[in-house]
């Protein structure tokens, strides 16, 4: 910061003014002055200064630098200060601006002393209103010098005002040094030579002897620590003993002009233990820059209220619209108060600020380098903001949410109440009964008799309704016939929907069904019933109701219906439209959903109860099993066996036949066996069921299964999947209706159970809002989106193909050169191949293997010549098939052609002649003349020449034919008759072709040639790429790996690497050892590297570490090119099935009217519906799979430009804003909220006024901690608040610096947690729970832990409450704890998000609320988390920026509010900017750059508060006339509608003594001063000091501490063994706090209270040990008697027995048992004999009387009604008694009644008292009461209880239901029956 503009700059040269006017003030009064010789600086110069005699050093200070003209110090922390110096001792003091010069004067006795004008580091302290209100307690251990000879380590205490010694902490001879009523610190030079480094002197003077104690320290923060502690403790003395000073001192500080703009620093804060943390900028350690003796511009008293506030009778006048903001005591600046005003009102709601919670707020603050004077300046807003619509932001919230919520939330409540018949039939004939209307015109009498008749589904295109059929009471009797309706009626406000689609068809539905609660709808696609309108097209959507915007709003329910919403026709429009969208699934998933981390766990405890489930089946079913084939057994012997029946579990035996039915129903003593099963025993409600049996997967099978016990068959949904034709659904088209129709009656039965959860776990009407609002996302495109993919595929094909083209290269000539020399070294056995010396192509697996079928070259001959020639091993001669036909034979001009039986025969077409099998015979020659083409090869058979010749001469033959043209083959008279075929042949004397099998595993089976890409494993081994100049080798189980001569210990590796063994089993050409160490894994070494081309290498890579060894360039080209290519291809990989399978409608499709229009190519623009699943995690975040986990655009990645696909059309604007640092900002505001105070912890401060340019900020702070970059910072922090721990940290540290050692990783990460969470109790021994303490943010920790384990976990801002299976009622507890989980991150991470979420909901209410009330034309168009986007008219962009600014300042507002905090900081009050843009991205001057877009998108254009405030005006209004000023206002009437505003009980602050203990606890960096503050807080509340602490302050505050292994109890004290040397209780607190703390410090002493005598080891050991083992052993040796039982009885109870007279005889009598059992005393021991047996018997009944069930007696109803009266409403009287729990519910009624009555009667002769006697006013304490306002004290009282009587009438006129007058009369007759029966089986 710019010195000549530092606001503490300009605040003292203020001063140096304000000083000019006080001294030429003092030379005018004429009060007689003193000259005082003051030095400036130093002994070189000085100055006479002229003083009043009784001046304060203040006056001093003032009149020396006007005189001296001094400018500010040159340090902007310091102040001016007139110092106290004793040159010869080299001491010096500032002095305080309150006391005396003659004081000071008199104090030196005869000691040269002067003053001295020079800077101070120490001005905080010499200001009158930073007095302690007590003095300090500190102890430690310091260099003690009390004479100039003696120098000793001693424990120095400041403890009741006086400084003592001794040799060790426990007080060992200790000494009393001096008093600070006379004693003061000086600071000692250490210029001088025999000064000691930090070192301080106590100079105190007593009647006149002065006496010096010098005192050093090695640390500095503890030497300022014992600085600031014993000058405030004397400071605190001056007060209580010189109070004219004060009093003085007040008037001269408060009298001073305030400077505008400075903040504000209070009291002295609370100094932390020693030691302090090391890294604090400044030299004071625990102050921040303060203007010297300047009031505070926010009094301390008004903390926590209205602070400069306007009064509620300010005129309008009194409000500014520019006024200046206000600083909280930290510095944080706040909102103007005219927005104050209209935000928060009077701010009543939140309590004041407990000062001693500012001091710890400050000295925690100071300990981490964070002061106010670095806080910025920002400049204030101030306009007019619509109204609050409720008395404060908590109904304000109520009321939009509600507004915004409704009708769609009314609709939810009543038709999850609704009964629904079951749907329609899919038979296609129904002959029973009648249809249903017909049935209604029946005679009554006749009705009962006649069935009524299903309806069945309607196959007809369109939609059709099949309305319920009622009686006169309302029940539905069935369902009318089908009626075609355009779209479902009206009154069906709320409809269950359901949509199939043939996904290989296209995305257009085919049928889907609905029900209401009024009628049962099917709908089905013209196309599928090749009917109807367009039914050639498949193209169809499904229409709700009308598109002429008279539709009335509608409520859509369905599971997963972001799918179903899809296929409506009515949402594709940009316009809102009055339909909204509930999800099932979403319900589900926010009230019993289960975290990511629960999955494992849960999937392993259902694998193991369906296994259960299944044991115990087959157990059952084998008891049944063997039961049966013992009773068959029983009746084939003739009798049945009482006795044998009895054993037997007959339980659901089935299949028995009739006559061992009647034969055991004949048997009385088999009643009761085949009676109805007895119930389950019943369940310990106490315990608490599983986590993992109330959750479920969310699929509609599996939470139907869950919620309602229903068995989902869903296979019948595969003929829609796996691609079953339009005919064939067609056929089945009733049964798949049925089908979807189950589906939907299956989705309201979820939904009455999910919907009334979901009502009672979030009940703000605000956060159903947000979730409708979420399910109707939409997205606007154009026609580049087809482009758009059409660019990104070509572009990743391309590069794709140039690096597999070089790959297969390599491979392929690889490939070859092996082939070409592996026969060279077949003859040289001993020679190595050239592959086996290669590092990488050793690697490869060169088995010989036979190339793939069509995967090479082969040659195609005749299939005959292949089979008659190639294959034939003989020799071809005259009896060979195709001999004739190769000689071409002809007889007598016909051709040789061979029959089917294999004849020949010889024909000319008209004459045939048969000549055998062999035409060529012997015989055939001499019979026959043949003529033949070769002639040459017949005369040589005819003279039958060697067979050698003859088969040569064919065989060439042949070989002439089969080169013949096949066509010109099939014209050939005899060639004809050959197959010609084309068949695959290899010569068997050419050389074997063989494949390397690497090589063979590369060939793809479509194309038969080698497809080997960077996703190949080989592909590293063919590029020869190395790390460090080493080759890497491939691991199965290490990964990728490489070789490092000599250097620690490597990798072992398993029986899979054999050839890895055996190279570490080597040594590198040095003689070093060879070690492997995996590829460096952005997760660390524990994971495995599977692919060294991944996008995580490329930098890698341009460094020079991973390179390619290839000698050609190519190799290395082709490296890089893969590296690049798979870094750029990596985003479109991933996303591209996603992006294809969008649901895209075009402008005119399927019947749209969307009004995109078309672009200026005349392409139609379309819409995209986002199937969002609106709370689809447990944290209630929205989740998509594409465009909310869609990245921004980045220039090295294909199709990362998919956001700016989506495009506004023309007239359209998109506007939105991001909201900044929105969960970092809640977790800070929630660890504030303990303090009341924005930025009162670390964290809070560094989000609120952290600088990036000063290194302030919370991602500065981290990066500095671990020596990385603030971007990555970033995700350190982020990730530690969602509850990662350290292991994450050093994950992410190995992944942002990969050549990090794991131990230096590990170290870094401990130290960032341990200076931001800190160190933790580990224990709930200190204050009752686990906490954080010492770290700057373990404030929010604690509050973020508080929350998420406490019995009933609720988010802050709506009250939302966690899921099912992660609340603490079903969590393992205890030691399961330990060994289970109890997902501890998980829960943080619920409550930090899920409060975003919640941010999220109210923004979106907001919202909703100001553009319907100025009727700003914008729609929600989609939200990122922390994003949010909305569709706005081009007139009304600017007014939908400040809607969206106004709605953030409420949604900040309202977190402060219910987080009892009633102001908010400046800078985080409104969007850093809101942007305005017509396309989607994330920052409007991105240009989208990316490989697969080259061309940029232009800028948009982004404002921020002040812009839009000048482009708007301040107003919302369209026609731009000014907002209705706040003053001006009526008092808005909000209505009285449901849900009725129910106010949040929850408190976030730290309240009673107790809750600010536990502030100061969590600050400390020291557990003996967290042990202290302990003790103090178990002292207070055992004493009943803490009155005034709230219902819930913290959550464990009354948690006593438990003795521990280091911890022992001492009477009523727990002391802590491990107790440090170190304490410090340095806190404001009252006199009585102070001496409990005193007495908390001293040693405990070992107080032993009077014990009781069995307690008393003397005798336990005597009863134990003597009495009852001498007992035992005598019994057990005694013979004939068994008194073992009975002793182990006996001495059980003697161990329970209080009573010193009845055990002393309880042992006498056993003393004498022992004798006779040693002895043989027969007559003591039939005695004690008998007495055993008795006690036994005794013993024994008792626990049968205690284990017999008792047997309730049945109850039924009797038939008789019990009127309604006061006490009851109309019910039924049972038999044979009326239950106890309506009689004892009678009589409480009527007891309360009769106190309501006595109540009433005091309250109206109080009333009639008042306004009778004390119509007069009262005089009172605090003002004057009138009797009106005391009379209308007790309205609410009279009210409350009139309500009672009300209700009371109103139970009385009840009258029975029909339903119950049936059941009634059901059991009379139920009755009479019985009473027939039994009067008829009495025999007369």
């Amino acid at each position: 910061m710019n010195r000549a503009t530092s606001p503490v700059l300009a605040r003292q040269r203020s001063l140096g003014a304000l000083h000019l006017n006080d001294a030429q003030a003092i030379q005018k009064s004429n009060k007689p002055t003193v000259p005082i010789r003051v030095f400036i600086l130093d002994m070189h110069r000085y100055i006479v200064v002229h003083v009043p005699e009784d001046a304060a050093c203040a006056e001093l200070l003032d009149a020396a630098l006007a005189k001296t003209q001094l400018g500010p110090c040159s340090d902007p922390y310091d102040e001016w200060a007139i110092h106290d110096v004793f040159p010869d001792f080299g001491l010096e003091r500032p002095l305080r601006f309150y006391e005396r010069i003659d004081d000071v004067q008199r104090a030196r006795t005869n000691d040269e002393g002067l003053f001295m004008l020079k800077s101070t580091q120490w001005g905080l302290m010499l200001h009158v209103h930073n007095v302690p209100t007590v003095s300090a307690v500190i102890g430690g251990w310091v260099a003690l010098q009390t004479s100039p000879k003696s120098c000793s380590n001693r424990w120095l205490e400041l403890r009741e005002y006086t400084i003592f010694s001794a040799k060790s902490e426990k007080g060992k001879a200790e000494t009393r040094h001096c008093s600070l009523q006379d004693t003061e610190l000086y600071l000692v030079d250490e210029s001088r030579s025999h000064a000691k480094q930090y070192a301080f002197a106590l100079r105190s003077v007593h009647d006149g002897i002065r006496d010096l104690i010098f005192a050093s320290q090695s640390d500095l923060n503890a030497h300022r620590h014992w600085v600031k502690s014993i000058t405030g403790a004397r400071s605190y003395v001056l007060r209580q003993e010189r109070p004219e000073l004060f009093s003085r001192g007040r008037q001269r500080v408060y009298q001073k002009p305030a400077v505008p703009a400075v903040p504000a620093v209070p009291a002295m804060p609370v100094a932390p233990a020693m030691p302090v943390a090391p890294h604090i900028p400044h030299p004071l350690s625990a102050r921040a820059p303060q203007a010297p003796r300047q009031a505070p511009l926010v009094a301390p008293e008004s903390l926590g209220a209205s602070s400069g506030a306007a009064s509620p009778t300010e005129s309008t006048s009194d409000l500014p619209l520019s006024d200046t903001a206000p600083r909280n005591p930290v510095g944080v600046q706040l909102l103007g108060r005219y927005i104050h005003r209209q935000v928060f009102g009077d701010a009543k709601n939140a309590p004041p600020v407990d000062r001693v919670a500012l001091d710890i707020c400050q000295s925690h603050l100071d300990m981490h380098g964070l002061h106010s004077s670095k806080a910025s300046t920002l400049n204030t807003t101030n306009f007019t903001l619509p109204p609050l619509q409720g008395a404060d932001l908590g109904e304000h919230f109520w009321t939009i949410g509600r507004r915004a919520a409704q009708p769609w939330l009314g609709y939810a409540q009543d038709f999850a109440d609704a009964e629904l018949p079951p749907p329609p039939s899919d038979a296609d004939r129904l002959d029973e009964g009648i249809p249903v209307q017909e049935w209604i015109t029946l005679d009554k009498s006749l009705q009962s008799d006649v069935p009524i008749q299903p309806a069945k589904f309607s196959t007809a295109p369109g939609w059709t309704k099949y309305e319920f059929v009622r009686d006169e009471q309302g029940s539905v009797l069935g369902l009318a016939e089908g009626v075609a309706v355009p779209y479902p009626d009206f009154r069906d406000s709320a409809l269950v929907f359901d949509v199939e689609t043939m996904i290989c068809e296209s995305h257009f539905p085919v049928m889907a069904t609905a029900v209401g609660k009024h009628a049962w709808y099917s709908w089905v696609s013209p196309w599928l019933a090749q009917s109807g309108e367009r039914h050639e097209h498949k193209d169809h959507l499904i229409p709700l109701g009308p598109r002429d915007g008279t539709a009335p709003p509608r409520l859509i329910i369905g599971h997963h219906v972001g799918y179903d919403r899809a296929a409506v026709l009515d949402e594709y429009t940009l316009h809102a439209t009055s339909i909204r969208f509930l999800d099932t699934m979403s319900l589900h998933v926010a009230t019993r959903g289960i975290a990511s981390p629960q999955r494992t766990a849960w999937a392993l405890h259902a694998k193991m109860r369906t296994q259960r489930q299944i044991d115990r089946l087959l157990a059952k079913e084998r008891v049944h099993r063997e039961a049966t084939q013992e009773l068959l057994a029983m009746l084939d012997d003739g009798f049945l066996d009482n006795e044998r029946l009895s054993e037997l579990n007959l339980d659901g035996i089935e299949g028995l036949d009739e006559l061992v039915q009647s034969a055991l129903s004949d048997t009385r003593e088999l009643d009761t066996l085949f009676g109805a099963p007895q119930a389950d025993a019943p369940v310990n409600s106490s315990a608490a069921t599983p986590w993992q049996d109330i959750t479920s997967n969310n699929s509609l099978a599996d939470v139907a299964q869950l919620h309602c016990g229903i068995t989902l068959d869903k296979q019948q949904r595969n003929v829609f999947i796996d691609g079953t034709s339009r005919e064939q659904i067609w056929s089945d088209c009733r049964s798949l209706l049925l089908y979807c129709a189950r589906d939907v009656a299956t989705t309201h039965a979820v939904f009455k159970k999910v919907w009334t959860a979901f009502q009672t776990n979030c009940p703000h009407p605000a956060t159903t809002a947000g979730v409708l609002a979420l399910g109707s996302t939409f997205l606007p495109i154009d026609a580049e989106w087809c482009d758009y993919k059409a660019r990104s595929t070509a572009l990743m094909d391309e590069l794709n193909d140039k690096v597999v083209d070089v790959l297969c290269d390599f491979a392929e000539k690889l490939k070859e050169d092996g082939v070409r020399d592996i026969d060279a070294y077949a003859q040289n056995p001993d020679a190595h191949p050239w592959w086996q010396l290669d590092p990488w192509y050793a690697q490869l697996d060169w088995s010989p293997k036979r190339p793939k079928k069509g995967s090479i070259d082969e040659q195609t001959v005749p299939t005959w010549w292949r089979d008659r020639v190639a294959k034939f091993s003989g020799k071809l001669s005259t009896r060979h098939q195709v001999t004739p036909l190769l000689l071409e034979l002809f007889l007598d001009d016909g051709r040789m052609v061979t029959q089917v039986d294999g004849e020949w025969v010889a024909t000319d077409g008209k004459t045939h002649e048969a000549l055998g099998i062999t035409p060529l015979s012997v015989g055939s020659l001499k019979k026959y003349t043949f003529v033949s083409r070769h002639s040459e090869t017949l005369d040589a058979i005819v003279r039958r020449d060697s067979p050698e010749f003859v088969d040569e001469q064919l065989r060439a033959i042949a070989e002439q034919v089969r080169h013949m043209d096949p066509v010109a083959a099939a014209e050939h008279p005899h060639f004809c008759n050959l197959n010609w075929k084309p068949v695959a042949f290899r010569d068997p004397d050419e050389p074997q072709i063989w494949w390397p099998k690497w090589y063979y595993d590369t060939i793809s089976p479509e194309t038969g040639k080698p497809d080997v890409t960077i996703r190949n494993k080989i592909a590293p081994l063919l590029l020869q790429i190395a790390w460090d100049g080493q080759p890497i080798y491939r691991s199965r189980e290490h990964g990728w790996v490489y070789s490092l001569p000599g250097h620690g210990d490597g990798l072992v590796f398993g029986d899979g690497d054999e050839r890895l063994k055996e190279l570490v089993a080597q040594s590198d050409a040095n003689g070093k050892p060879i070690h492997m160490r995996k590829l460096p894994h952005a997760n660390g070494d524990q994971s495995n590297v599977g692919n060294p081309f991944s996008k995580s290498f490329v930098h890698y890579f341009d460094s020079g570490r991973l390179t390619s060894l290839h000698p050609g360039d190519a190799a290395a080209e082709a490296a890089r090119g893969a590296l690049e290519m798979n870094a750029q291809c990596s985003y479109w990989i991933s996303v591209r099935d996603r992006v294809e399978k969008q649901v895209v409608v075009w402008e005119g499709e399927a019947g749209t009217a969307m009004g995109c229009g078309h672009d200026q190519n005349g392409d139609a623009r379309g819409l995209i519906l986002p199937q969002v699943i609106s709370m689809g995690t447990v944290t209630r975040r929205a989740i998509e799979k594409t465009w909310l986990t869609a990245s921004n655009a980045k220039k090295n990645r294909i199709g990362s430009e998919l956001k700016s696909m989506v495009k506004a059309p023309p007239g359209w604007a998109i506007v939105g804003a991001d909201v900044d640092s929105e969960e970092l900002w809640i977790c800070s505001v929630m660890g504030d909220a303990q303090f009341g105070i924005h930025g009162a912890t670390a964290i809070g401060w560094m989000t609120l006024e952290g600088s990036k340019a000063q290194g302030t900020d919370l991602h500065s702070k981290t990066a500095s901690i671990l020596g990385t970059g603030r971007n990555q910072a970033k995700v350190f922090n982020y990730s530690r608040i969602y509850g990662a721990g350290i292991r994450h940290a050093t994950h992410l540290l190995l992944k942002a610096n990969p050549d990090m050692p794991l131990g230096e990783a590990t170290r870094r990460a401990k130290q960032l947690y341990m200076a931001t969470k800190g160190n933790s109790t580990r224990s709930s021994d200190v204050f009752g729970r686990k906490f954080w303490y010492g770290g700057s943010e373990s404030y929010v920790f604690n509050k973020l832990e508080e929350i998420a384990t406490s019995d009933n976990p609720r988010t802050p801002a709506l009250d939302c409450g966690i899921t099912a299976a992660l609340s603490k009622k079903h969590l393992p507890r205890g030691k399961d704890a330990k060994l289970q989980g109890d997902y501890m991150p998980s829960r943080i991470n619920w409550v930090v998000q899920s409060s975003g979420v919640d941010y999220l909901h109210l923004l979106i209410a907001a919202m909703d609320h100001l553009c319907r009330t100025y009727d700003i034309q914008a729609r929600f168009m989609l939200s990122v988390h922390d994003e949010v986007r909305y569709l706005a008219r081009e007139e009304d962009k600017m007014r939908t920026a400040l809607a969206l600014q106004i709605a953030n300042l409420w949604t900040r507002s309202m977190f402060a509010f219910k987080l009892n905090m009633d102001d908010l900081p400046e800078g985080i009050a409104y969007f850093a900017a809101v942007d305005i843009d017509h396309v989607l991205r994330k920052e409007v001057d991105d240009p989208c750059i990316t490989p697969s877009q080259p061309k940029a998108i232009p800028p948009g254009e982004s404002l921020d508060i002040a812009a839009i405030l000048e482009r708007t005006q301040g107003t919302l209004h369209r026609d731009m006339r000014p907002m209705e000023r706040w003053i001006d206002r009526e008092t808005v009437d909000v209505e009285q509608e449901e849900p009725l505003y129910k106010p949040s009980d929850q408190m976030h602050r730290c309240v009673g003594e107790r809750g600010l203990y536990f502030l100061q606890a969590q600050a400390s960096t020291d557990f003996s001063e967290i042990l202290a503050l302990d003790r103090r807080a178990k002292r207070v509340e055992a004493a009943g000091v803490e009155q005034n602490a709230t219902a819930n302050a913290t959550e464990n505050a009354t948690a006593s501490a438990r003795p521990t292994k280091y911890r022992r109890r001492y009477g009523s004290k727990i002391v802590d063994r491990r107790e440090k040397r170190e304490y410090s209780t340095n806190a404001r607190q009252g006199v009585l706090d102070v001496f409990h703390g005193l007495e908390t410090l001293l040693p405990p002493r070992p107080v032993r209270l009077k014990q009781p005598f069995f307690r008393r080891r003397e005798y336990r050991m005597y009863l134990l040990w003597t009495l009852y083992r001498r007992v035992m052993r005598a019994a057990k040796r005694a013979s004939g008697y068994d008194f073992v039982p009975f002793l182990r009885l006996e001495f059980h109870r003697q161990r329970r027995c209080v009573f010193r007279r009845k055990a002393m005889g309880k042992c006498a009598e056993a003393e004498r048992l022992a004798v006779a059992l040693e002895t043989g005393d027969l007559e003591a021991l039939q005695t004690a004999e008998h007495e055993a047996k008795r006690v036994l018997d005794r013993v024994a009944e008792k626990r049968a009387l205690r284990e017999k069930p008792v047997q309730q007696p049945p109850v039924y109803p009797s038939g008789a009604l019990l009127a309604p009266t006061l006490y009851n409403k109309p019910m039924f009287r049972y038999r044979p008694a009326q239950p106890v729990q309506m009689s004892m519910m009678i009589r409480s009624r009527r007891l309360r009644r009769m106190k309501r009555i006595e109540r009433w009667s005091e309250v109206i002769e109080t009333k009639n008292l008042i306004r009778n006697d004390l119509a007069a006013p009262l005089p009172a304490a605090q003002g004057v009461i009138s009797a009106s306002n005391l009379a209308e004290f007790y309205n609410p009282f009279t009210q409350a209880m009139q309500e009672q009587f009300d209700r009371e009438v109103e139970r009385a006129r009840m009258s029975f239901t029909p339903e119950m007058l049936a059941k009634a009369k059901r059991a009379r007759l139920a009755r009479k029956a019985h009473l027939r029966r039994v009067f008829s089986d009495t025999p007369k």
